[in-house]
């Protein structure tokens, strides 16, 4: 069973076409209404759950506690009421298009146990700040890391049922827990999943409450302690009891 996870902030009516058109293929929904603040979002969530309330369910945080919590809150959820479900993580401003996301179920059938996550093609359509953030990490996951994964930030995903209770548990609030999600499989040796999906961006994506400074840092951090983690890990394990010097050990990509 798939269950369709939407975390929001403020969402527009665009929130209500993505689960009109979720409903048409019977897919089950939570939504995550993530401290929204603003009237007429308010509203927009209001009027879904005043239509769809028994068929989907809405969670709400009193306060924002940013996309990571959300996700958290979903997660929590799934695992305590839908037991075996696993989830598909889609954003909720229209950048999915319904066919990517039965892309990403499909693939997810076919790959029950993998993570499987969205690759958007690279054009000029994308953002700067979106662009940016996404290319310099992809290029420390390929060459630090050394997992060539070139869409680190896709919030399209499918994630295993067995992998929600521990997903529940690692750091992250904000944009920074996807990144850490995807940590958290390279270091499980779980398989990563990438699936092509077109690029959909409205108003520049001005709509998006991500922090091109502030997120960035955060992001870039986790990547670069992991690479050493790794670094530090290979040299123990290459160690020769009884030499002077723990040798330099090269990073293994199992994920290719």
């Amino acid at each position: 069973m798939f269950v369709i996870v939407i975390p929001t902030l403020n969402p527009d009516l665009k929130l209500t076409a993505l689960v009109e058109s979720l409903l048409f293929y019977n897919l089950s929904i939570v939504i995550v209404n993530d401290g929204s603040f603003k009237r007429e979002s308010i509203q927009i969530i209001t009027d879904i759950q005043s239509r769809f309330g028994t068929v989907i369910t809405i969670l709400h945080h009193e306060k924002n506690l940013g996309k990571g919590g959300a996700l958290k809150t979903a997660f929590s959820f799934l695992a305590s009421v839908h037991p075996g479900s696993a989830a598909i993580t889609v954003d909720s401003d229209g950048q999915h298009t319904i066919k990517d996301i039965m892309k990403i179920v499909n693939k997810s059938r076919q790959y029950p146990h993998a993570l499987i996550i969205g690759e958007r093609e690279r054009n000029h359509a994308v953002p700067f700040k979106s662009r940016f953030g996404n290319s310099v990490t992809s290029i420390l996951f390929r060459y630090w890391v050394k997992c060539p994964l070139k869409d680190t930030q896709h919030g399209l995903r499918a994630i295993p049922s067995e992998l929600l209770p521990e997903l529940i548990a690692i750091s992250g609030q904000r944009y920074d827990y996807e990144t850490a999600v995807l940590l958290f499989a390279l270091r499980k040796d779980i398989q990563l999943k990438p699936v092509p999906t077109k690029t959909i961006y409205f108003d520049h994506n001005k709509s998006s409450y991500f922090r091109p400074v502030s997120d960035s840092f955060s992001i870039l951090r986790l990547v670069i302690l992991f690479g050493w983690q790794r670094v530090w890990q290979n040299r123990i394990k290459n160690w020769q009891p009884g030499t002077n010097q723990i040798p330099t050990a090269g990073r293994k990509n199992d994920h290719q």
